[in-house]
């Protein structure tokens, strides 16, 4: 299996980090996001990854380069026009091949059992399988779609979620999805698509069986400089399973090498 990692479009919500670095090269804890996810896919068996970058972009390949450091075979598929979520897997379509593929944003922290989410894709004989987290009505930490589920988790149906405050957990989309290669062919090229909005809808009303698989593990969407802190943060305490950030000297106090610390300082955390 191949995946792909959605790193174009542009970020206003976290403004000004984002004006020199795009917003999955923000650092957590010293280190690229979009290289946990790196790291998560390969743990999963995923050692070729496509990232979905806007043209004039050169610093992914400037940081990661060919995925070579990371044990990985990195590709690169430059958008010039952005074409959307769904729209900018078309011209990845041979590299793909014909196996099911994996969907990532790149706005996506995750540290979660990816070979559950790619083994429900073929126990249900899937079309496409969505990854989902349960979260209360106004948490607007996700997506601002919500899933009708049907018997073995069939999605019946995607509506625009209640911002009320209810405290019912309704299942929203993660932003990791499987996909058969041949969902491809619905995706109406020379347009701007998207998954959620449009390719998802259109491969219900075609008849085709999509699912939806819950998310067990650490899963943010960084949307704005809450979120990121958050990430950073639960790293920082050790609180994501796998992820371990070293120099700890004492609660809440890391010291970087080649720092040096007089004996006359007083260090309060968290620093």
């Amino acid at each position: 299996m191949k995946a792909v990692i959605l790193a174009g479009g542009q970020d206003t919500h976290l403004v000004p980090l984002v004006r020199t670095v795009p917003k999955p090269l923000l650092p957590v804890a010293n280190r690229p996001m979009v290289e946990y996810v790196l790291s998560l896919l390969k743990t999963s068996g995923i050692k070729e990854v496509a990232l979905a970058v806007n043209a004039a972009d050169e610093s992914y390949e400037e940081v990661l380069g060919d995925g070579r450091r990371l044990g990985m075979r990195l590709h690169y598929s430059r958008e010039a026009v952005p074409r959307g979520t769904a729209g900018c897997l078309l011209p990845l379509a041979d590299f793909l091949g014909r196996e099911p593929f994996m969907v990532i944003h790149g706005s996506l922290f995750l540290n979660a059992d990816l070979r559950a989410l790619t083994e429900f894709h073929q126990e249900r004989r899937a079309f496409a399988t969505l990854g989902v987290r349960r979260t209360a009505g106004g948490s607007r930490d996700w997506h601002h779609l919500e899933l009708r589920l049907g018997e073995g988790d069939r999605v019946e149906g995607i509506k625009v979620r209640d911002l009320s405050g209810r405290e019912h957990l309704s299942p929203v989309p993660a932003g990791v999805y499987v996909f058969d290669p041949a969902a491809l062919a619905a995706i109406e090229p020379g347009i701007y698509y998207d998954i959620k909005e449009q390719l998802l809808p259109r491969l219900r009303l075609d008849g085709k069986r999509v699912f939806a698989c819950e998310i067990q593990g650490y899963c943010r969407n960084v949307l704005e400089m809450n979120d990121y802190l958050k990430v950073n943060r639960s790293v920082l305490r050790g609180e994501v399973n796998g992820y371990r950030f070293d120099g700890q000297i004492a609660e809440g106090i890391w010291v970087g090498r080649g720092s040096a610390v007089s004996p006359m300082a007083t260090i309060h955390e968290p620093v």
